[in-house]
């Protein structure tokens, strides 16, 4: 069954519950305001047309619908049902409260605004314009504020923006799910050694602190945040443009695992990045690399500097790098 409305009323809204009713439905939604309910059935499709007016709700039902909003200013609120739908769109005022469903919001441009997003669940924010998620927060195409993820012309904010940290599933144009954490401007302290699932971190500001469990993580961070990656092969890149003067942690607290450390500042001073070890780690350096092994466990460290150029002011071992050139001043930071 199609069906379009149309209504020269934007404040009395039309009214098109189809719960009780069998069958598929298109709805065309058009001028004036306009209620729609659909029923379980899923394949039911809700378009939202580019000259629409009036506020328009959409309720969709929990067999997997779909809805398309095309580029309007129209207020358009849309609560997800519990199935597989698919919300496609360019709206500039679009609200969805999600219903823990596997709901994907896929927004080409526009202003989306999710309540009730629940990331342990599969719903999650399609980007049609990205091959590869992480590489897209690494080159800034997806960009994490406090709350909102933009990308292009589109911002979608999430849940509730005066939390500390925002996680979400990002699926990229193939439909391949990542899952991302990241902390908002004043920083904050993310668990999730719990989470066995791959996952990419990222700090916006400093003054964060991430412990993650036995995936293959990847975090973005820098000076004034501490990273505890645990097991798996993880990757953490800091930024060297960070202008505050805290320097980074690095902890490793589990005997397996491999993380490797990209942008480390050696030195020996509190701006410098620290490394923190829980256990008694063999100590090699070799091709600008310092790496601590013990048993499967394996902490490789890089950076802008080279730690033979601290030769001059601190002893090197004919075996490696002694611990004075490790951790200089901050030798608390090390374990042994």
């Amino acid at each position: 069954m199609e069906l379009a409305l149309s209504n020269n009323d934007t404040a009395s809204p039309q009214n098109a519950d189809f719960t009780s009713s069998t069958g598929r439905k298109k709805v065309s939604l058009e001028g004036g305001a306009q209620d729609v309910k659909f029923n379980d059935e899923g394949g039911n499709v809700a378009v939202i047309g580019s000259d629409s007016s009036g506020e328009k709700n959409v309720e969709l039902g929990n067999g997997g619908d779909l809805v398309i909003v095309e580029e309007t200013e129209a207020p358009v609120n849309i609560t997800a049902g519990t199935g597989s739908d698919s919300i496609v769109t360019a709206g500039n005022n679009v609200k969805i409260n999600m219903n823990g469903g596997a709901t994907k919001i896929i927004p080409n441009s526009g202003n989306v605004e999710v309540e009730n997003y629940d990331p342990t669940s599969k719903a999650g924010i399609q980007i049609d314009s990205v091959s590869d998620i992480t590489r897209a927060l690494q080159s800034g195409s997806i960009v994490l504020e406090d709350g909102t993820i933009s990308f292009g012309d589109a911002k979608v904010k999430v849940n509730d923006e005066e939390s500390e940290s925002t996680t979400v599933n990002l699926y990229d144009n193939k439909g391949k799910k990542q899952k991302v954490v990241y902390t908002h401007s004043n920083g904050g302290n993310v668990d999730l050694s719990a989470i066995k699932e791959n996952l990419v971190m990222k700090s916006n500001g400093g003054n964060s602190s991430f412990t993650s469990g036995i995936g293959n993580d990847v975090a973005f961070g820098g000076s004034g945040d501490t990273f505890d990656l645990g097991a798996g092969y993880n990757h953490i890149e800091l930024d060297t443009n960070r202008g505050d003067s805290n320097g980074a942690t690095i902890r490793q607290t589990t005997a397996s695992g491999r993380t490797e450390v990209f942008g480390f500042s050696f030195g020996f001073s509190d701006s410098n990045d620290k490394i923190g070890i829980d256990f008694s780690a063999d100590i090699s350096y070799s091709n600008g690399k310092l790496t601590f092994k013990y048993s499967n466990a394996a902490l490789i460290v890089s950076g802008t500097s080279s730690l033979a150029d601290l030769a001059s002011s601190a002893d090197l071992e004919s075996s490696g790098i002694s611990q004075k050139v490790l951790i200089g001043d901050n030798r608390r930071q090390f374990r042994r």
